[in-house]
């Protein structure tokens, strides 16, 4: 009769350690779910198109030195990689925010007037935190996110031209200008995933806002020190449009 109880008790504590541990388990794997709906990280790769219109009206007492007197237009492209995190993706609002680093490259060669051949150029680099609110949208086949969002970065960049008169043989013209300072961009875009699917593409409209903190510049004629008495006048883009794939994890 002992060993009948003893195994009963044995059975009972064995069914009590494995409920306990399923327990456990459940508990771990609801936590874990929603902790997935409550906040998901966000990777993503972009490209920014821009434009700015640069002024080469420069004047100088430098011997020899002639300027080419034109108002140029050049398209900057920003390759862009944003990390961060998404919180609420499946309410009907959730948050996103990130941190953004940018690369700014762009080059332009023209023939001015069939006098003078010019090289214009610009690059830089930018990095900063950016913050969105999202409105998710759902339907049968597809998931769309309308986004307002806003970014602070910090913002370098230099822009060069080289021209030289090839008619009469002058010297080669140097001109170089480092712009630094910080950049305000307000963003209205929409994303869309496919259901059941957290890859997604967007596309982005956006308002830039550049503030100067310093400016520099330096040149040189033949190899010779140019002395600019009035500088290359640079107008950067306030509008620009931008295009995004990415996934949730």
């Amino acid at each position: 009769m002992y060993k009948l109880i003893i195994s009963l008790l044995f059975l009972n504590y064995t069914y009590g350690s494995i409920s306990h541990q399923d327990k456990i388990d459940m508990d771990t794997l609801h936590n874990k779910r929603v902790e997935k709906k409550i906040a998901r990280n966000i990777f993503i790769l972009g490209y920014e198109y821009l434009t700015s219109d640069i002024d080469h009206s420069e004047t100088s007492g430098t011997s020899g030195f002639f300027s080419i007197n034109n108002r140029h237009t050049i398209t900057e492209h920003y390759l862009q990689l944003k990390v961060g995190r998404e919180f609420f993706k499946e309410s009907l609002f959730s948050i996103g925010l990130t941190t953004n680093l940018g690369r700014l490259v762009a080059s332009n060669e023209r023939k001015l007037n069939e006098t003078y051949d010019v090289k214009d150029g610009v690059s830089g680099y930018r990095y900063g935190l950016g913050g969105s609110l999202n409105l998710n949208i759902r339907t049968a086949n597809y998931r769309f996110q309308l986004f307002a969002g806003a970014s602070m970065m910090k913002i370098s960049k230099t822009y060069e031209v080289i021209y030289k008169n090839y008619s009469t043989g002058s010297n080669e013209v140097y001109i170089e200008n480092k712009r630094s300072g910080d950049l305000t961009q307000i963003n209205l875009g929409l994303r869309m995933f496919e259901k059941n699917n957290d890859f997604f593409s967007a596309i982005s409209f956006n308002m830039d806002s550049f503030s100067a903190i310093d400016s520099s510049y330096s040149g040189n004629i033949g190899g010779t020190d140019l002395s600019l008495i009035n500088l290359t006048s640079i107008n950067e883009g306030s509008f620009s449009v931008g295009i995004e794939v990415g996934t949730l994890f």
